[in-house]
């Protein structure tokens, strides 16, 4: 079997609206934190390596691996 928990980041407004995943990968995210600015989002995902820092902009929705 491979059914099991898979934990998701979201975005959504603070009134509770227009809820959306932070990424379209159905993989592990967590431990979100906001850059000063609020222009980008950085996050732990589950990879094959491990867990891994990835660097989100809130302006294009892209993600990337952090280095």
């Amino acid at each position: 079997m491979k059914d099991g928990r898979t934990s998701r980041l979201w975005l959504i407004n603070s009134d509770g609206t227009n809820n959306v995943p932070l990424t379209g990968n159905d993989v592990n995210e967590s431990n979100a934190v906001w850059s000063p600015d609020g222009s980008r989002i950085v996050y732990t995902q589950k990879t094959e390596h491990g867990s891994e820092l990835f660097l989100y902009w809130i302006a294009n929705g892209k993600s990337a691996l952090s280095v």
